[in-house]
């Protein structure tokens, strides 16, 4: 094998360990892409076989139209913020860049919200919580945040994990917020700055990404997380480095929230 071809196969090696592959139900929005842009790319994309009248976009409508009490009563504000904290520190993700067990992949917001959630409400079913439903919100998304070189993410979509304290409903999002869970229109306008801008959809704990059944979905909805969230682990590990973090610290025992203040 000459010395070119050797560099050629290097590089295409590389360039797989280090960039994620994109879905087509990737949530990222892609620099000058308006949010109807994006939403056409996805549905051009969008296999034949996806019903699309049912999925979470097609079912999404302004806020005001939704009723919360369908979401899971997780009983209170502090049970929420201890189980939150629970999901977010969990170490339990086998990657391959580190010898220890990963948590999911809050320190790369650009994308992946999908897998996130799904291994929040795989958590929250293992340890007997009554499982999480998905809150989807829709439109030009913009999310500040010290997790990516320019300082924010811009979206066409983004997920979450949705439960509530009585008639309080809490968004599970520690990608958005690290350190504690959200009310719904505070998790809206850290991504907009009008509720209005959006539309949302409440979706059941198994819907999996924007092209999911938002009702009636079942175990199969998730059937690319496990892959999903592998990847998104590979990209993670990389995004620290360019930050100039050290990520066998970061991504180990010295998580960013625990050397903050909320």
């Amino acid at each position: 094998m000459g010395f070119s071809s050797f560099c050629l196969i290097f590089l295409a090696i590389l360039s797989t360990r280090l960039y994620a592959a994109v879905p087509f139900y990737s949530q990222s929005r892609r620099p000058s892409e308006s949010y109807q842009q994006a939403k056409e790319r996805f549905l051009n994309a969008m296999p034949e076989h996806v019903n699309r009248s049912e999925s979470a976009l097609a079912m999404a409508q302004p806020l005001g139209k939704w009723d919360f009490t369908v979401v899971p009563n997780w009983g209170s504000k502090n049970i929420i913020e201890e189980r939150f904290r629970a999901v977010r520190d969990h170490q339990f993700l086998v990657a391959g860049e580190t010898a220890f067990l990963r948590r999911i992949s809050w320190l790369y917001p650009d994308d992946g919200c999908f897998a996130r959630a799904a291994m929040v409400r795989r958590l929250a079913e293992q340890w007997g919580y009554s499982m999480p439903h998905r809150i989807f919100v829709f439109g030009s998304l913009h999310a500040k945040t010290e997790n990516h070189q320019s300082g924010s993410v811009d979206w066409w979509y983004h997920t979450a994990s949705v439960v509530r304290a009585g008639n309080q409903a809490y968004v599970l999002d520690a990608a958005l917020d690290s350190h504690r869970a959200l009310g719904v229109r505070e998790w809206i306008l850290g991504q907009v700055d009008k509720v209005a801008d959006v539309t949302v959809s409440i979706c059941d704990p198994y819907t999996y990404n924007s092209s999911s059944p938002c009702t009636d979905a079942d175990e199969d909805a998730e059937d690319l997380a496990d892959i999903d969230q592998k990847s998104y682990l590979t990209s993670e590990y990389f995004r620290q480095q360019d930050l100039g973090r050290d990520p066998e610290r970061v991504l180990g025992d010295e998580p960013p929230w625990d050397n903050t203040t909320p």
